[in-house]
Formats: C-alpha cells, structure tokens, sequence
C-alpha cells in the first residue's frame, strides 16, 4: 500500500471512531439536525435581527437634515444622481418591480380616457413636487390634450 493511502486508512479510521463516540439521538439518519434539537440560531431570530436593522435604517433615512430641511434618505437620492447618475439609475431600476401587470378595468378604457386620466395622474405629480419644494409655480408644464 502506498503512503497516501495509508495515511487516508488513518484518518478515516480516526474519523470513524468519533462518529461511534457521539450518539445521534438528535439528528436523522441522513445526519441532519432533528427540529428543535440544532445548536444554531433559534427560529426567527434572522427575522427579528432584519426587522432591527430595517428599523434603524428607516429612521436614518427619515431623520430631518438641519442645513436644508429634508430628510437624509432624499438628500441622499438627489447626492447619488447629481454626482453618479449611472449608479442613481441602477438602484432605481433595482427598487422597480420585476414584472407589472394591470387590472381588468384598467385594460377597458378608450384611448382618449387613458390618455386623459394619464394627463391627470401627470398633473398630480407636478402638483405634488411643485408642493414639496415649498414653490407655488410647477416645475413642468401639462399640455392638455386635443379634442
């Protein structure tokens, strides 16, 4: 027999005889763990340690900035498109859903009612910014459309 193999012989042997050493009352046959007898993590707790940290990073992000008045998430949003808008669209397209689908009555309006209640949905929008910057005048404007 050769070196590497009587050396292999020696480590499985070895092997072999702490397998005998420990009793495998708490796992399978298959050498997984029995529920409720895994010395890891208990359940739930990956959940609750993502729930602190989904918590604490909300809270950041809606801490208010004392030098503009908004809060940092958006300060942070307008710092990332100003200074790298490749990575600004990047996580955006991330956060976007991976599959948009509409609704039945959606798909039952005419041409010119879509259009119309996209020009509103459009309005509203502006309205909204135009609100949220503190200004009174619109930073687009709605062309209202013919017919």
């Amino acid at each position: 027999m050769c070196r590497a193999a009587s050396i292999f012989t020696i480590l499985r042997d070895e092997d072999e005889e702490e397998e005998e050493e420990t009793p495998m009352t708490d796992r399978r046959r298959n050498g997984t763990w029995l529920p409720g007898h895994s010395p890891g993590r208990t359940r739930g707790a990956r959940n609750r340690l993502a729930e602190a940290v989904f918590k604490d990073a909300l809270a950041h992000w809606d801490e208010i900035e004392e030098t503009s008045g908004k809060r940092k998430g958006q300060v942070a949003l307008e710092l990332l498109f100003r200074d790298r808008p490749g990575d600004y669209c990047r996580l955006m397209s991330g956060l976007l859903p991976k599959e948009f689908s509409t609704s039945a009555a959606e798909l039952d309006l005419a041409d010119d009612e879509l259009d119309a209640l996209l020009m509103d949905l459009h309005r509203r929008a502006v309205e909204r910014s135009a609100i949220e910057q503190r200004t009174s005048v619109p930073m687009l404007t709605v062309k209202e459309p013919e017919g």
